[in-house]
C-alpha cells in the first residue's frame, strides 16, 4: 500500500512538532530545574515544592521555589507557553488531518 503524498506531508507534520515538543520540554525542565536550584536550599525541597503545587495560587514568590519576583514570572509565563505550545504540538500526532 502505497502513501499519499498528502500522508506523508502530514506524517512529516506531526514527526518534525513531535521533535519541537520534546526538545521544548528538555529545555524547559532544565532552565526550570536551574531556577528551582537557585530559590531553594536543595533537593528535599524542590520535591516539596512538587508534590504540593499550593504556591502556585500564591502568587509571588515568597512561597515558591523560585528566587525572586523576576524568575517567578519567567518560570509562570514560560509554564503557560509550554503547556500550550505541548498540547499543540502534540494534537498533530494525536488528531491527524484526515481528508479524503
Amino acid at each position: 500500500m502505497k502513501l499519499s503524498n498528502e500522508t506523508k506531508i502530514q506524517k512529516y507534520i506531526a514527526k518534525k512538532y513531535r521533535v519541537s515538543a520534546f526538545i521544548h520540554l528538555i529545555v524547559f525542565v532544565t532552565v526550570q530545574a536551574l531556577f528551582w536550584s537557585i530559590g531553594t536550599s536543595g533537593t528535599e525541597e524542590m520535591l516539596l515544592y512538587v508534590t504540593d503545587l499550593s504556591w502556585i495560587e500564591a502568587g509571588s514568590a515568597t512561597h515558591s521555589p523560585y528566587a525572586n519576583e523576576t524568575m517567578y514570572g519567567i518560570g509562570m509565563i514560560w509554564a503557560i507557553v509550554f503547556i500550550v505550545d505541548f498540547i499543540y504540538s502534540i494534537s498533530y500526532t494525536l488528531f491527524p488531518n484526515e481528508k479524503n
